[in-house]
């Protein structure tokens, strides 16, 4: 006879973005709370002759290292015994319960081989003896790629949520799946590569039923007809800091019905059901081969919006990804360099690097990004800063000696300062200059030579100037000469010329701009009344009068409007001496109706001679409202205020002409460009038709999309402000095809996405209620400053090697090596300001009253839930 199999996991860390460091109910004490209860409960009943198994996977780094052996050893002990005498499993996390998808390949080999065992004593074999080869990552994030990753370091089997409910990894990517495959290990395939997919359910999934008894009953119902024709496993994997599995604080009536009781009311639910099994992931997996073939290329995750919305699109998340991305520019550059140094300075250097990469592994905790909403508690965010902080004093050090080794300062001359570049082969680089006070008036007098006294094509945009009128912040864009063949020595050397004796405009650049018009390298934008009317590309259409467009949406006397930037002034940037650059600069004002403070914002839109992109530069100071909103509840204690009428932002929206089926173009960590379609969501579940966000792609530095036979890239430039996933989607429907929007550094809100069920849907709905991090993430932009430049690349057909170099060459670009002299530096300053909190100003506040979750849930659908639990205990 088929069985049901059935395992509980415990998702152990205890390391928030919500609450803080501290052992009460406002940091960990909760967690500790909670899995005592669970170790109790299973024992308990192991010691009855239940033969219930739990499954723990475990972070290392922050629970297993520090916490728990100072404040519950008990813990630990608890555990090791069980796994030793009740057949418990323990799988892996990561070390540092990591966004591991967004990992480059050395981040992502120590967070699990750490996990595995490390020095500190702190990994999975040398705490508990054993561990078991499959990975439930942190948030469920997975990247394709990690295929072959995953294989190269022994692990068989990746768990993944496929849930009802929004807190998901792949149910609304593809059709609904047969019960027998839903409820049992696939297999996934990318690119001729297959690992193991577990797939899991949460808690909310079991209110689709009413009780887990039902579900279990349900499925050995179609196993006894034939409909499902094998064993399954039913999954159920929640943090175990949940109060479902602790127990619910109700009336003593309603402890009656199911799925309140916590593990102990589960464990009654089937204990009596001589068809299930209590098992654990890879026991059963020892025994049941995957019959099914997965096809999926989204990156999944389980924030809002079912992806990586809750991780990448709050301004600190900017913030900190920026910081770790600049560290790994500079490492790379550093690594390169260390292949041609041969003195003592290459073992200090090798040292200090691999503590940064330590720090850096650390940084990349999920914790330190999400999943809290619409901010990190106030403890966590300054934790974030600190590491990331570190990390870049330490590179520092680092430029510093290798700086010394590499600059013959000889070459410093008057006006004008050597530059040094990795040369990996880019078409052109580009990078920030911070100049001296009372040096440079003109930046249109700036030459670039190369090491032969050449001078090369360039683009100078100024950025800031001093008070006192004198350039102070520069960006510069430079085609780089070709590497001759058979050169080992990485290292190019270029000369910047100030005050250049370059004061002729310069007629014949293939650049041209006027009021109305820019044209140059295959572009013609047309403008009128200081916007971009229409965009074309090699005589192809690619956006018209909305192709970009700036806003915030904010709600007022309880209706949500749309308030557009202002545009006040506009400038042509036109191309003069030996600065090959034409294009606009805009400002304008930013306001909503209840601000402090007004906004206001600066805008160039620009071509660089020898660079196939429209480039796009903002500088936006956004309004500062009033905060007087506070979350405090049984989950989160974020210990600060905020603008709850904050609802959308979209500083830079763009827009592109497109037609036919759209698939989105992405590139990881790993290097690897894949497309989605758009249209499988809608393949899912035929209400996803419209998307009001979409953030399934992680954006190594670009992401685009495309559709019959066209498509654009927008590209960040990682060095300036970088995001893991820095572009949320939007997806309408217009008559008969459909229209993408893209937000770079920006955040939309709307309805989640619809998943598709086996159940009654309640789970789905009540989890709209309930879940903490299902709020808008807009009011971390609240009075915040932030920069970045942006490069959009159309192309026809298909994205081809030249294309992806220029990509690259603009994504990574920004780190240069310059002595120190009289007159310029590596602008290294942060592109994100953000405003203190009223509560970081005012502690002594008298702290708002506990509002729990289960407040905002409609009377008439916590009836709906109530009765069917009524009727499932009646029933099964």
């Amino acid at each position: 006879m088929n069985k049901v199999h059935l395992g509980f996991g415990f998702h152990v860390n205890l390391y928030h973005s919500y609450r803080g460091d501290t052992p009460d109910e406002a940091g960990f004490g909760g967690d500790i709370r909670v899995i005592r209860k669970i170790i109790e409960v299973l024992n308990e009943y192991n010691e009855k002759g239940i033969q219930v198994k739990g499954t723990w996977d475990i972070e290392n780094a922050f629970s297993l290292e520090k916490i728990l052996p100072q404040y519950a050893p008990d813990i630990i002990e608890g555990i090791k015994k069980r796994v030793k005498e009740w057949e418990d499993e323990v799988i892996l996390m990561s070390y540092n319960n990591g966004l591991l998808s967004a990992m480059e390949d050395g981040e992502f080999e120590k967070s699990i081989t750490w996990a595995i065992s490390n020095e500190r004593g702190s990994g999975l074999k040398d705490v508990f003896g054993t561990f078991s080869p499959v990975i439930r990552p942190q948030e469920v994030m997975f990247t394709p790629s990690h295929v072959k990753l995953y294989k190269k370091l022994g692990i068989e089997a990746v768990i993944l949520y496929y849930s009802a409910v929004n807190f998901d990894a792949f149910r609304t990517f593809i059709p609904l799946l047969p019960e027998k495959y839903a409820y049992n290990p696939m297999w996934y395939d990318y690119k001729g590569e297959k690992i193991v997919i577990i797939p899991a359910i949460n808690h909310g999934d079991l209110f689709e039923f009413g009780s887990l008894r039902e579900l279990v009953k349900r499925l050995h119902n179609k196993q006894l007809k034939g409909e499902i024709d094998r064993d399954v496993f039913v999954f159920i994997n929640m943090d175990a800091d949940s109060e479902f599995w602790y127990e619910y604080k109700l009336p003593s009536l309603l402890k009656k019905l199911p799925l309140v009781n916590g593990i102990e009311g589960l464990i009654e639910e089937v204990k009596d059901l001589e068809f299930v099994v209590f098992d654990t992931p890879y026991n059963y997996l020892k025994t049941h081969s995957p019959e099914y073939v997965l096809n999926f290329y989204q990156d999944t995750a389980d924030g809002s919006f079912d992806g990586y919305s809750s991780w990448a699109e709050k301004t600190i998340n900017h913030l900190a990804w920026t910081r770790l991305e600049k560290a790994r520019l500079m490492s790379d550059t550093f690594k390169t360099l260390l292949l041609n140094f041969d003195n003592d300075l290459k073992e200090e250097v090798e040292n200090t690097l691999k503590e940064v990469l330590e720090k850096r592994v650390r940084l990349l905790s999920t914790t330190h990004f999400g999943l809290s909403a619409p901010l990190l508690n106030k403890i966590r965010e300054n934790k974030v800063l600190e590491i990331s902080e570190d990390i870049l004093k330490d590179l520092k050090k680092i430029e510093a000696i290798v700086t010394s080794f590499i600059v013959d300062k000889g070459e410093i001359k008057e006006n004008i300062v050597p530059v040094y570049v990795i040369d990996k082969g880019k078409p052109y680089i580009s990078f920030n200059l911070t100049l001296k006070d009372g040096f440079l008036k003109d930046h249109g007098s700036l030459a670039i030579y190369d090491d032969e006294g050449g001078i090369l094509e360039s683009g100078v945009i100024e950025e800031e100037r001093f008070e006192s009128g004198y350039v102070k912040k520069l960006r510069v864009f430079v085609k780089l000469p070709e590497t001759q063949k058979g050169a080992s020595y990485p290292l190019k050397k270029l000369f910047i010329h100030f005050n250049a004796d370059y004061k002729h405009e310069i007629k014949e650049v293939g650049l041209y701009v006027n009021e109305e018009k820019l044209v140059g390298e295959g572009f013609e934008i047309r403008v009128r009344n200081k916007k971009i009317r229409e965009v074309f590309y090699n005589g192809e259409k690619f956006g018209e009068d909305d192709f970009i467009r700036s806003y915030i949406a904010y709600k007022y006397k309880g209706e949500i409007k749309e308030y557009e930037f202002n545009p006040e002034s506009i400038d042509i940037l036109k191309p003069f001496g030996s600065n090959l650059i034409a294009g606009y600069r805009i400002k304008g004002s930013i306001n909503l109706p209840t601000q402090i403070e007004g906004g206001f914002y600066t805008q160039d839109i620009f071509i660089v001679k020898g660079i196939p992109a429209l480039m796009m530069r903002f500088d936006i100071k956004y309004p500062y409202t009033p905060e007087n909103s506070e979350i405090y509840n049984e989950i989160a204690v974020l210990q600060r205020f905020y603008d709850e009428n904050w609802i959308e932002v979209a500083p830079s929206q763009i827009k592109p002409f497109l037609e036919g089926e759209i698939k989105v173009v992405k590139h990881n960590y790993q290097n690897d460009l894949m497309k989605y379609s758009i249209e499988d969501f809608e393949r899912a579940d035929k209400r996803n038709v419209e998307l009001d966000s979409l953030n399934n792609h992680i954006t190594n530095g670009f992401v685009g999309v495309e559709g019959n036979g066209k498509g654009v890239i927008i590209s960040a430039n990682r060095f300036t402000l970088s995001s893991l996933a820095f572009s949320p989607l939007r997806v309408k429907k217009k008559g008969s095809y459909k229209v993408v929007y893209l937000n770079p550094f920006g955040t939309y809100w709307g309805k989640q996405k619809f998943h598709p069920t086996y159940g009654n849907g309640n789970g789905y709905r009540l989890t709209l209620k309930t879940a903490a991090h299902i709020k808008s993430l807009a009011p971390s932009y609240n009075g915040v400053r932030e920069k970045y430049v942006l490069g959009i690349f159309p192309y026809l057909g298909e994205i081809d090697e030249k294309m992806y170099q220029n990509i690259k060459a603009f994504s990574d670009s920004g780190y240069v090596m310059i002595s120190d002299n009289e007159y310029a530096c590596l602008d290294f300053e942060d592109n994100v300001n953000i405003v203190k909190t009223v509560l970081d100003k005012d502690e002594n506040k008298t702290k708002v009253k506990k509002k729990l979750t289960t407040q905002d849930v409609p009377l008439m659908l916590l009836l709906k839930v109530l009765m069917r639990g009524l009727y499932s205990k009646v029933r099964y």
